[in-house]
């Protein structure tokens, strides 16, 4: 018997699977397998007999670390599976630490009311995460007072959000208002005169005008009250919050009736460096809207001269005198001054009381001493004059009254003579004279005691070269070398005081060269601040400021280093009715304020930059209530804050600064700033915006040759930054074809040849451009063609071709010898020819012919030589 035996051969490989792929495990975490699994398609189910290679995985390890699981099985018959595999990453452990809120500035937050809120923000920190930015929830509003809160809030990404923060805002109104007066702190009300309150302004940052809250106490005012009475008026205020203002006062003394005739000299400004009117809030900064050029020397003054009731600018060189409006347009004619007249004396005064300013003119350096008066329009009124030295001067000083003028003597060498006097100007008298030497200086005057008549004081010093003139009280004795004195007259010449401020200094002092009457208190006595200075580092000592009593007597005193020279401007800075001093140190260029007492106002110097600086003048230039300081340094204009001394404002003029001075010379009631410079150059700045320039008038064309025509125009403005020539040919529109600078009234451009073109003009600055001007026609020839001589018998026979086009005729020209081309005959248009019968034998001639027209030449022909029999 057979059997049959059935054999199964298997050689199929088992299959694993992996249950979830590769893993990431968190630092620090377990590491759970997720199984996995074998089938065997003989063996069944084999996964007991997986084997995993690779492990175990640390989950310890740096985060990154990378744990790669092999997977293997073989059936029961060697078949093995294909190999599996799992990568274990070990991954940073979860955040769960929230972030942490910081907040900026102060909390709670103190906001003044009606000021504005800036949130000072917050700082976020995680320990993961960067640059997270805070949410702000809650809203602050500036203008209602109460309390606000802000709250903060954050979260990281993973979603852990932070403690919420919260910042108080406390909004309220600690600002006391403002109060200003209108019109002056001291005033001398004449007995039995109609007393009006100027009254006061008030303002506070939240309610706003509050002028009608003052209340006023210290009155009523009685006019008719005795001679010497004293009444203060105090202003008062508080606003809504209950913050009061500081107190203003007003002094009102009752003065005895001056004489009919009776005013007072010319403004602050020239006594004391101080421009005391109230100008308007600027809307803009500083410009320069127009400059006069008027040549080396001159001076500028800024006055009513013309009666319209608005400042005139007034500028005077060696040799002329001219009238420019607020514009910068020139007003009338140029006057010519004569030989020895000395700009920097003029001044300005109503000598004839009718409002209107004539304009004074001392001279320098003349045997003829003179003093000349002239009207805004050049008109000359009065000449005073007086015999002198070869190098004497005369300048005038102020206006008395009744005719009479002040005027101040000055000489060299020639020692006489040296003093100050008083004319009878329609006389042309000098009143009286009081005798001085050997050196004077500029007075200042003022009523000092009220009673209308004018005092004034000055000062004489003895230079250490060892001239000793002759004396201090005019009788003619001698003073010491290097004596300084104070001297103080009546306007009769009366010496009220004559005190020595500094008897024998060592080398080169400079004295009492600077001088003011003034009432640094606002209460009606009159003081005399002095400088007793040394004029270079060469010379060494002390340098004071003094204020003397009107007998002489030392009020106060401060020494303000050695070797100093200061310059001194009086001015109430802080609106408080009495002056400051403020003293530049042009040694150092510090610049101190001080108070009535000499006592440092501003604890800390400021020095002023450049090599050579100094504070000029002072004034509310831009109408915040604040007064500034004008500062000449180097060729800059330097504006500062008076009462902390912050530099507010500066701009480069190029050109080394000589003067700088406010005034209103358009009649807005903002301020411009007059600047002068060492070029003779006169600079207006203003707040307002620059006027379009007026258009140019009477232009003019002159075809020059075939290619050069020369244009010229007159200038009607000061305000131009340059001027456009334009040009068209008649085929289209006009095209720019030159840019001149200001103040240039002539250009020549290019142009071809037989053809005609028109020219016009417009002026243009930073508003705009002005109208064109009337155009000015020209038609530009072509020159002659292959000219031609030849002697024919007793005659040189020209021809040339005809090269233009509308011409008028042709001009010959001939040369013989060393001479010159000279015309010898013309001839028609359209002609060719010419005979020459007005030859010499034997003689070289050379010939030219050009065309001419209307304003036109054409260029020269060639030349043609002929040598005749």
């Amino acid at each position: 018997a057979s059997s049959n035996i059935t054999v199964i051969l298997d050689n199929v490989a088992p299959v694993i699977t992996l249950l979830g792929g590769n893993i990431s495990v968190p630092q620090g975490g377990k590491f759970v397998e997720p199984g996995f699994k074998a089938i065997d398609n003989v063996d069944g189910d084999i996964t007991s007999k997986v084997k995993v290679v690779g492990g175990p995985v640390n989950t310890a390890s740096p985060v990154g670390s990378v744990f790669t699981l092999t997977y293997n099985v073989s059936d029961s018959v060697g078949n093995p599976a294909i190999q599996k595999t799992r990568v274990v990453t070990v991954i940073a452990p979860p955040d769960t630490i929230p972030p942490v809120i910081t907040l900026k500035g102060p909390n709670p937050v103190h906001v003044e009311q009606g000021t504005t809120f800036t949130d000072p923000g917050a700082m976020v920190t995680d320990n993961v995460d960067k640059g997270l930015v805070a949410t702000v929830t809650g809203k602050v509003n500036p203008a209602v007072a109460g309390q606000y809160i802000l709250t903060y809030t954050a979260k990281d990404k993973a979603g852990n959000p932070a403690v919420p923060v919260k910042r108080i805002v406390n909004v309220s109104d600690t600002t006391p208002p403002v109060i200003m007066l209108k019109g002056k702190p001291f005033i001398r009300l004449v007995q039995g005169a109609v007393f009006t309150d100027p009254g006061v302004t008030a303002k506070d940052s939240v309610d706003g005008n509050l002028t009608a809250k003052v209340t006023t106490s210290g009155g009523p005012v009685d006019p008719a009250a005795a001679v010497g009475t004293v009444f203060t008026l105090k202003y008062d205020v508080s606003d809504a919050a209950g913050n009061a203002a500081k107190q203003k006062t007003r002094t009102i003394v009752i003065v005895a009736a001056p004489r009919a005739d009776w005013r007072y000299p010319r403004g602050n400004r020239q006594a004391t460096g101080e421009d005391g009117f109230a100008y308007g809030l600027a809307t803009g900064t500083f410009a320069e809207i127009f400059k006069v050029t008027a040549g080396n020397g001159s001076v500028a003054r800024v006055g009513d001269v013309t009666g319209d009731g608005i400042n005139d600018l007034i500028v005077a060189s060696s040799n002329v005198l001219k009238v420019f409006g607020g514009n910068g347009i020139q007003i009338g004619r140029n006057v010519t001054l004569p030989a020895g007249s000395d700009p920097s004396s003029m001044i300005l005064e109503d000598i004839n009381g009718d409002s209107v300013n004539e304009i004074l003119i001392g001279s320098r350096a003349s045997a003829t001493m003179r003093i000349n008066i002239y009207k805004g329009d050049g008109t000359l009124l009065h000449t005073l004059t007086r015999t002198g030295g070869a190098d004497s001067s005369m300048m005038p000083g102020t206006y008395l009254g009744k005719g009479r003028l002040a005027v101040v003597y000055n000489t060299g060498l020639a020692k006489q003579p040296r003093g100050y006097a008083v004319w009878d100007i329609p006389a042309s008298t000098e009143l009286w004279f009081y005798q001085m030497g050997p050196q004077t200086f500029t007075p200042s005057y003022a009523d000092t005691n009220r009673d209308g008549v004018m005092e004034f004081v000055s000062g004489v010093f003895t230079p250490h070269n060892g001239a000793t003139g002759n004396g201090i009280k005019g009788t003619g004795t001698p003073t010491n070398d290097r004596t300084l004195a104070t001297v103080l007259l009546d306007e009769n010449g009366v010496e009220l005081l004559s005190q020595l401020l500094g008897a024998n200094t060592v080398g080169g002092a400079k004295g009492a060269g600077y001088q003011k009457l003034v009432d640094l208190e606002g209460d009606g006595i009159y003081e005399i601040v002095a400088v007793v200075s040394h004029y270079a580092p060469a010379y060494p000592g002390d340098a004071q400021i003094r204020v003397l009593n009107l007998d002489g007597t030392v009020r106060h005193q401060v020494s303000v280093g050695t070797s100093s020279s200061p310059y001194i401007v009086l001015a109430d800075i802080d609106g408080d009715g009495i002056k400051e001093i403020i003293n530049t140190n042009r040694s150092t260029r510090a610049l101190q304020v001080y108070d009535n007492m000499l006592k440092k106002k501003v604890v800390t110097n400021v020095v002023i930059p450049g090599t050579s600086a100094s504070a000029v003048s002072a004034g509310d230039i831009d109408g915040d209530g604040v007064k500034e300081l004008l500062v000449k340094s180097d060729t800059f204009i330097r504006v500062y804050n008076a009462v902390n001394l912050t530099e507010k404002w500066n701009v480069d003029i190029t050109v080394p600064v000589t003067d700088v001075w406010s005034a209103d010379l358009n009649g807005d009631q903002k301020a411009e700033m007059i600047v002068t410079t060492n070029d003779g150059s006169i600079h207006v700045f203003s707040t307002a915006l620059p006027q379009a320039p007026a258009a140019p008038s009477r232009m003019t064309a002159l075809a020059m040759d075939s290619s050069r025509v020369l244009l010229r125009w007159r200038d009607n403005s000061a305000v131009e930054n340059n001027f456009v020539v334009e040009q068209s040919n008649g085929k289209g529109a006009y095209k720019q074809v030159a840019k001149v600078p200001a103040n240039r009234v002539r250009v020549t451009v290019r142009v071809r040849p037989n053809q005609s073109y028109a020219f016009r003009v417009r002026a243009v600055n930073g508003a705009g451009s002005s109208l064109a001007s009337k155009a000015a026609v020209v038609r530009v020839l072509g020159k002659p063609k292959r000219l031609r001589a030849r002697q024919v018998g007793r005659g040189i026979m020209l021809k040339w071709g005809d090269g233009s086009v509308g011409e008028r005729g042709f001009y010959i020209e001939r040369l013989s010898g060393a001479g010159r081309f000279v015309r010898i005959g013309r001839v028609g248009a359209n002609r060719q020819a010419y005979t020459d019968k007005r030859i010499r034998p034997r003689t070289r001639y050379i010939y030219r012919v050009r065309a001419f027209g209307k304003r036109s030449s054409s260029s020269y022909s060639n030349t043609s030589v002929v040598r005749t029999r």
